[in-house]
């Protein structure tokens, strides 16, 4: 059957970008052996089997140094494809470790601009990676029957393959959540990056954003201290 199409504008998509570190295994001993040490979560913060480190892995600790220029590289590419300037900085590098059925809540990441889940670990090769829910789904009145095999293109969500050595970024903004894992251990490093610089889209200029690298860290061990607990 001829087709009279042109083309299909995809607009105002969700972008999810996917990266592949390049000497993941060359490092990947090491990244790995450091991530599995209780002494890096805080235990008592656990939630829906899941365990958190605190935020400032990308300072911190020399052996996440080779996983911290491969996610700042992987945010400049971002930032240069949305047609940004490429200057931009993480705010936060964190790891997370995930027992049989741990999950992760449907969230966004706020206070920043770009996310990325980085993953590092999967025990068993079956752990599920990041899943995204369709912001538009509720517009979503009707349901046609669908064709045998074919892969929808309206869908309430999406899974990304859990791909060690690999990277997805995203606007902060995406809402996204994990799905009980069947792996007896995953492990991801989560990363945030805010742009550097002045905005030249504002009327009157006032927005300079500062390099992350100059701010000062909360560290979350000061914050439990002062009993903090995880929403």
């Amino acid at each position: 059957m001829m087709s009279n199409l042109i083309n299909r504008y995809d607009l105002f998509p969700t972008p999810v970008w996917h990266f592949e570190m390049p000497n993941w295994k060359e490092v990947e001993y090491d990244t790995v052996e450091y991530l599995m040490q209780d002494s890096v979560y805080f235990t008592q913060l656990e939630k829906n089997g899941i365990q958190t480190s605190d935020g400032d892995l990308h300072i911190r600790h020399d052996k996440l140094n080779p996983v911290r220029d491969f996610l700042q590289s992987s945010f400049e590419e971002v930032m240069d494809t949305m047609g940004y300037d490429r200057k931009c900085g993480l705010t936060t590098m964190w790891a997370t470790r995930a027992r049989a059925g741990g999950n992760h809540h449907e969230h966004i990441h706020r206070n920043t601009f770009l996310a990325c889940v980085f993953y590092a670990f999967d025990s068993d090769n079956n752990a599920y990676g990041t899943a995204f829910k369709n912001p538009q789904s509720n517009l979503y009145q009707l349901s046609p029957r669908a064709k045998e095999g074919s892969r929808e293109m309206l869908t309430n969500s999406a899974v990304m393959p859990f791909e060690v050595g690999t990277c997805v970024i995203f606007p902060a903004w995406a809402v996204h959540y994990t799905y009980p894992s069947p792996s007896r251990c995953r492990i991801i490093i989560g990363a945030n990056s805010m742009p550097i610089g002045k905005s030249n889209t504002d009327h009157y200029n006032q927005y300079d954003f500062p390099d992350p690298a100059d701010i000062g860290y909360m560290n979350l061990e000061e914050h439990i201290a002062n009993g903090y607990k995880r929403r």
